[in-house]
């Protein structure tokens, strides 16, 4: 148990983190359409 233990804490914190950037990437585009939408 102890073993594996490790392994799977940081393969949620990387699940985390890839869910973090990914959401961060769609803000960025919602972000730039938005921005490109009221410049027109």
């Amino acid at each position: 148990m102890q073993v594996t233990r490790p392994i799977a804490k940081g393969e949620a914190t990387k699940n985390v983190i890839i869910v973090i950037t990914s959401l961060f990437d769609i803000l960025g585009v919602c972000f730039e359409y938005f921005l490109s939408v009221k410049s027109l």
